[in-house]
């Protein structure tokens, strides 16, 4: 028998427990028969992840740390790692890849652009990246309902400001 195939009730809680602890925390039992992950419904982080694409889409998309480091010839690596690391960039990961926003590197090369930089400098220390990515996305009231990607253009200081509201809020 297959190691994660059960022999009776896959419902089961003892069972469940048994799957889940095989496949690394997350249950994913699928009928004798199924082809993997072809009738597996999406989960939650995969709803959310398409979300984020889209709505960085119009603002140069999203990239993995591996795309942007690629961006610089030397020494792209480590200076991306050392931002991620001090929480000066925005990024998440997902499916095992860190993912950045394109919108907060210059275009040429890996450099980053100074509002963006202090947008994530005042929330980081209360969002995670997830958070964070949905921070820049969403309408924000202190900025007429428009989201802070679409006002960053025109009025970073407006986008900082309401980053700073944000942050106060946030820690109550």
């Amino acid at each position: 028998m297959n190691s994660l195939q059960l022999s009776s009730a896959p419902w089961r809680t003892a069972d469940m427990a048994a799957l889940r602890a095989r496949a690394g925390g997350v249950a994913r039992y699928r009928p004798f028969g199924q082809a993997p992950d072809r009738a597996a419904p999406p989960d939650d982080r995969d709803t959310d992840f398409l979300a984020l694409l889209k709505a960085f889409r119009r603002s140069g998309g999203l990239a993995t740390g591996d795309e942007i480091a690629a961006r610089q010839a030397s020494g792209g690596v480590l200076q991306l790692a050392r931002w991620i690391h001090g929480r000066e960039v925005l990024n998440f990961g997902w499916r095992g890849r860190i993912w950045l926003p394109v919108f907060q590197f210059e275009r040429i090369g890996l450099v980053l652009c100074d509002a963006p930089s202090r947008v994530v400098g005042e929330l980081a220390p209360v969002l995670d990246g997830w958070e964070l990515a949905n921070w820049f996305t969403a309408p924000h009231a202190a900025l007429d309902d428009r989201s802070p990607l679409d006002m960053l253009p025109d009025d970073p200081g407006r986008v900082i400001d309401a980053a700073r509201s944000s942050r106060f809020l946030h820690r109550g």
